[in-house]
Order: structure tokens, then C-alpha cells, then sequence
């Protein structure tokens, strides 16, 4: 005799105990795939065998795991998973390391006693290389996650941090100087104008799959 159980019946334990298993999978296969030396083949591995809940929290189990050094992880196989995901993936992914970040910066302010200023400057810090040095995330989807976030004062501050950033601001002064005389069109010949997205960075949410899904 097969007796059917609502899940609704089921000890509260029970849930716990899917939740730490699911969690103690992912950093798993986080670890597998963002663990120095650099191995391509293991990113198929991962595509192909990792569930599609779980890919969700990659970003966050790579910021985990990174412990405030990103030269510790495998960037490069971390690129090379997002640039499979869909938009949709890459910006969920997105969404879950805001608050995995937000609740990080609650735990070193009341557990080590660290500096809002130090904290907070870490994090730009480490954001910024994985937006600016190896441009894993793209910059508008991550402001638009953490000022999403207006619930969390520390948000706020990172949007502002990073905005502030030199590499952006390099950039932009780059574009800017590229661009020309804005009086081209008095000009004999043929105006050619600097692309922005080339000038900003090749970012995923930049690329032809995303602005064609989109």
C-alpha cells in the first residue's frame, strides 16, 4: 500500500536538511569548476550535469569561495559558464550575488567589528575586477540589482562606489576623447564613429545573444 504525504505534513527538519544539501552542491561544483589550474573541459561537465536551480547561485558560490581574493578562483572558466547562460541566467545569477554581497557586509560589521568604510571599499574593490578587469559582469544589470536593493543603506553606497570607479571613468574619458570633433559634420569625408559598447567593455549583457533575446 502506497501512502501519499503532503508536503505540506513534513517535518520543518526535512526542509532544512534539502536546503544545506543543495547549498553543500553547489559550493561543490563551484569548487570543481572555479578551483585553479584553469581546465575548459570541466565547463561542458558543468553545463551538462549541474541543475538548472542551482546554476543560479554560481556567481555567489564563486564570491564565497574567493574570500575577498578573486586571483584565488578560476575566472576563466567562470566567464566561459556565463557566456553559455541565457540572459535570464546571467541576471538571476546577478540578483543572488547582491544579497549573498549585502548579507557578507552585515556579518563583517557585527561579527569582526570591521569599518563601514574598509567593508564597503573591499567590496567595490572586488566587484570592480570582476566588472572591469576580467568583465565577467555586466555593469548596468549589476547597478540595477543593488539599487534595486534601496532596502539595504550599504547598497546605495557600493552604486555610488562604483560609479565613482577609476576604470569606469578611464573609459569614459577614452570614448570621449575618440569620439572626434562634435563638429564632424562640417568636415570632408566620412565621420566613423567610436562603438560605446566596444569602448566600455565587452559585457554579456552586451552581446548579440542578449540584445536579440531581449
Amino acid at each position: 500500500m502506497t501512502m501519499c504525504i503532503h508536503w505540506r505534513c513534513l517535518h520543518p527538519l526535512y526542509f532544512l536538511f534539502i536546503k544545506i544539501k543543495a547549498e553543500a552542491t553547489v559550493i561543490h561544483q563551484c569548487k570543481q569548476l572555479l578551483s585553479p589550474p584553469d581546465d575548459p573541459t570541466y565547463v561542458m561537465t558543468y553545463i551538462s550535469h549541474s541543475f538548472p536551480q542551482h546554476r543560479l547561485y554560481l556567481c555567489a558560490g564563486a564570491w564565497v569561495l574567493m574570500r575577498g581574493h578573486p586571483e584565488d578562483i578560476n575566472t576563466g572558466n567562470l566567464g566561459r559558464v556565463l557566456r553559455e547562460f541565457s540572459p535570464e541566467e546571467v541576471t538571476s545569477n546577478i540578483y543572488t550575488l547582491v544579497d549573498i554581497i549585502l548579507h557578507n557586509i552585515q556579518l563583517e560589521l557585527q561579527q569582526h567589528a570591521h569599518s563601514m568604510q574598509d567593508v564597503i571599499s573591499n567590496t567595490c574593490d572586488n566587484l570592480a575586477k570582476f566588472i572591469w578587469i576580467h568583465e565577467l559582469l555586466p555593469p548596468d544589470i549589476l547597478l540595477l540589482a543593488l539599487t534595486d536593493r534601496d532596502d539595504d543603506p550599504h547598497a546605495l553606497r557600493i552604486v555610488v562606489n562604483l560609479l565613482e570607479q577609476k576604470e569606469l571613468q578611464q573609459r569614459i574619458n577614452c570614448y570621449i576623447a575618440d569620439r572626434g570633433n562634435p563638429d564632424h559634420w562640417l568636415q570632408n569625408g566620412v565621420f566613423k564613429r567610436v562603438d560605446l559598447q566596444k569602448a566600455l567593455g565587452n559585457h554579456l549583457s552586451w552581446n548579440q545573444k542578449y540584445v536579440c533575446s531581449s
